[in-house]
């Protein structure tokens, strides 16, 4: 969670999987806290759990939603795309990512 005073401005999670790359789930930044860093902020943190972890790559997919805000985020902080890591996903829709953490990517 990220908090703006006493208010919750964006949330984020991590599920961790040791079959596959550390999964991001469901960043969300409220619309009145965007365009202030917070989600990239949050992005960071998710990553750093996750390699504390043991977790040496992240995988993500953006929805409809915010999705060339959240492209656009993952773009400028080193995830690359990939195939859909999910069976039956409409790739116009759900954009995978991935990125391999420890990556020198910009930040």
């Amino acid at each position: 969670m990220s908090y703006v005073g006493e208010e919750a401005v964006g949330c984020g999670g991590v599920r961790l999987r040791t079959d596959h790359p550390a999964e991001i789930k469901r960043m969300y930044v409220s619309s009145v806290a965007r365009g202030q860093g917070i989600a990239r902020y949050l992005l960071d943190h998710l990553e750093r759990h996750a390699a504390s972890r043991g977790a040496t790559r992240t995988m993500l997919e953006t929805g409809r939603y915010n999705a060339a805000a959240a492209s656009a985020l993952h773009h400028r902080t080193g995830d690359v795309p990939c195939p859909s890591y999910v069976a039956g996903r409409d790739q116009r829709v759900n954009r995978a990512m991935t990125k391999a953490l420890g990556s020198s990517s910009p930040r």
